[in-house]
């Protein structure tokens, strides 16, 4: 079949079709056909719906009136938001490649020369909460905006220059944001009902948070600290919910074009894991955005140890050394089950005024640790801010 014929034929099938116009990813897989044929057809099609009442029916809206009027008698229509309609996430995220391709060049990992250290360097960063403000009228002080976000990020690079040093090159390194990268929504927790000072807009704080981590994904690579990057971010958490989700797959589309190398994880679900060597990570913010009343505690009690140990028997996960890591309290601790290591992690913001009322002054930094590949020894460690 031509392509002529084949673009008649999808136009004709959309025609009739209409609520295929707001996932033509499905029109695409449907007739084997290449996106840009797709959306020439789509093109033709709308103009002829123009045609029959002298508009089309945007994506996402539904006909509320019609009237006859003009000049020439014809059809006037007026539109509604239809319920439930949405943006086809697989077309936007296509239609996003495709302008960044036009205007980014791949830029590819170094391999290492010889052997390797057989070392993984993890980075825990979690609780950004980028655009947090905390009062000036709390008990203790943390000032934090963008500038302090954008050099507590920066400060990073400069760990990782410092543990190549000591231990040479890496064969991995896996950098994690592990929940709350962005402080809420319209001035609340996207769960709602919980009021936040910030200062910055919901704009300003997608903004932030995306052109940062392109900064840090850009001078790290350059770096040339490790032969693998793994990009993971937990997007089920309290504070961010699906806007923190929206931020980090900005993220994701940026390395998928400039860094092609880079492995990614966006996770939407409330645990998830991966493996490295003789370890598995489990991981998880440790509170997430619709089901908990509270969330996962600082230490292990019997439940919380019945309940990870319940998703490694499901999982089937049997490597010889298992981590669970998560973030949430803003605060850094270890314990040991029987079966895991049990983790919490610091908040790179710190804490607000409402946590300096309620429990006290609290640090803000960033734990990691570097992992040997097949074995079980590592070295944990972590940066604090002032």
């Amino acid at each position: 079949m031509s392509e002529t014929v084949l673009e008649d034929q999808i136009s004709e099938f959309l025609v009739k079709r209409r609520g295929y116009l707001k996932s033509l990813r499905r029109v695409s897989k449907k007739f084997n056909a290449p996106m840009e044929l797709v959306r020439r057809a789509a093109k033709k099609a709308r103009k002829q719906i123009k045609g029959e009442h002298g508009n089309y029916t945007p994506d996402g809206m539904k006909v509320k009136s019609a009237w006859q009027g003009g000049s020439g008698g014809e059809m006037r229509y007026s539109f509604e938001k239809e319920k439930g309609s949405n943006v086809d996430p697989d077309e936007l995220r296509e239609q996003v490649l495709e302008t960044l391709k036009k205007s980014l060049q791949p830029h590819k990992l170094r391999p290492i020369k010889g052997s390797s250290n057989k070392k993984g360097l993890f980075l825990f960063t979690s609780d950004k909460h980028v655009g947090a403000c905390t009062k000036e009228t709390s008990i203790y002080q943390n000032p934090y905006n963008e500038k302090v976000f954008t050099e507590r990020m920066m400060s990073l690079l400069a760990e990782c220059q410092h543990q190549k040093k000591l231990h040479g090159k890496f064969d991995t390194l896996v950098f994690m944001d592990l929940g709350d990268p962005l402080d809420g929504y319209n001035g609340q927790t996207t769960r709602g009902g919980h009021e936040l000072p910030q200062n910055l807009t919901n704009r300003e704080q997608f903004d932030v948070y995306v052109k940062v981590h392109r900064m840090f994904f850009d001078k790290l690579i350059e770096m040339d600290v490790s032969s693998e990057i793994k990009f993971v971010a937990l997007t089920s958490d309290n504070h961010s919910g699906a806007f923190g989700y929206c931020a980090n797959r900005g993220v994701d589309i940026y390395l998928e074009v400039r860094h092609p190398d880079v492995e990614r994880m966006v996770i939407d679900k409330f645990l998830d894991h991966f493996t490295y060597g003789d370890h598995t990570y489990i991981v998880s913010h440790g509170k997430d955005e619709e089901d908990m009343r509270s969330g996962l505690p600082l230490r292990i009690t019997p439940p919380v140890e019945n309940y990870i140990n319940d998703y490694i028997n499901v999982k089937g996960i049997s490597t010889p050394h298992i981590h669970f890591v998560k973030g949430d309290l803003h605060q850094s601790s270890v314990e040991y089950a029987k079966r895991f290591r049990y983790k919490n992690v610091m908040s790179l913001y710190g804490s607000s005024k409402w946590i300096h009322t309620n429990y006290g002054s609290g640090t803000s930094g960033v734990d990691f640790e570097i992992v040997e590949k097949f074995g079980s020894r590592i070295s944990q460690d972590r940066i604090l801010f002032e």
